[in-house]
């Protein structure tokens, strides 16, 4: 299996660097499932983190392992924020842009990568607070809602929310060297039975460091999705909406422990964390 990766790895790095390989759901010979509650119990999460008024709008979560913190942003302003989630102490990282649609924000060694809804890319050192532009998805009409990026294969994920111009489904780029290596699309309404994911919108993306797997979450209608790693769909779950207000975004922690971050909608913007079971 793992030699396959490799393979598959290096496939997708000699691919068009203009629009990427394309994987659709619709060529793969899977049978999603549900999501039962055998690796996490979704219905009672172990602690909530709630936010104060200046994370209203989360909209980015990732875990920095090095320091053991997670890193979140809201999506009006290009700050970063350092979230302790055993002290509950909440701290300013970075600020380096003053406006913007801020939809995403992912680790990268020493760098954060946020991504806002035009497809711009900032590259942000954390030491030194440079930035670098990464604009390779700025071509794209698209509305993108979340970013990861994937230490193993060292590739950046860009979630988009809406389908492409002569496409159907939902769209994840990969980025390698900040050009787009391959795509991933998804045309949730071939799923049978199931009306509600055709309207699904995607808000945050997260990698499962134990299976490997990405989960996304949809804000509404209120979902989780799970692919893996060669984009094939494996398994979906509706999310409680009265513990989900607005889920926008998802990380782990190295334990594999999952968090969800939901926006405020007229209370109060929190995380919720789920214990592996």
């Amino acid at each position: 299996m793992r030699l396959f990766t490799l393979l598959f790895l290096l496939l997708i790095s000699c691919t068009s660097k203009q629009v990427g390989r394309v994987v659709s759901s619709e060529s793969i010979n899977t049978t999603p499932h549900y999501i039962d509650d055998s690796e996490f119990d979704f219905s009672s999460p172990s602690e909530t983190f709630e936010l104060p008024k200046k994370l209203n709008e989360i909209s980015g979560l990732d875990y920095y392992k090095k320091e053991n913190i997670f890193i979140a942003i809201n999506d009006e302003k290009g700050r970063a924020y350092s979230l302790d989630f055993k002290t509950k102490q909440i701290s300013i990282i970075t600020d380096f842009k003053k406006k913007g649609d801020f939809e995403g924000i992912s680790v990268q060694d020493e760098n954060l990568l946020v991504i806002e809804s035009n497809g711009l890319i900032s590259k942000v050192d954390i030491e030194r607070n440079e930035v670098d532009k990464i604009k390779t998805l700025k071509k794209f009409k698209c509305d993108f809602e979340g970013i990861k990026y994937d230490n193993e294969s060292q590739m950046t994920l860009a979630l988009c929310k809406d389908s492409l111009k002569k496409e159907k489904g939902k769209t994840i780029f990969l980025l390698k060297d900040n050009e787009i290596a391959q795509r991933f699309n998804f045309n949730f309404s071939k799923i049978p039975g199931l009306k509600k994911l055709k309207k699904i919108s995607p808000s945050g993306i997260g990698k499962d460091p134990i299976s490997k797997n990405y989960y996304i979450t949809s804000a509404n209608p209120r979902f989780i999705i799970i692919i893996d790693p060669l984009g094939q769909l494996l398994a979906w779950k509706e999310l409680d909406k009265k513990l989900h207000r607005q889920p926008e975004a998802i990380a782990f922690d190295d334990l594999g422990n999952m968090y969800i971050a939901n926006e405020a909608k007229g209370k109060k913007a929190v995380i919720h964390k789920f214990i592996r079971k």
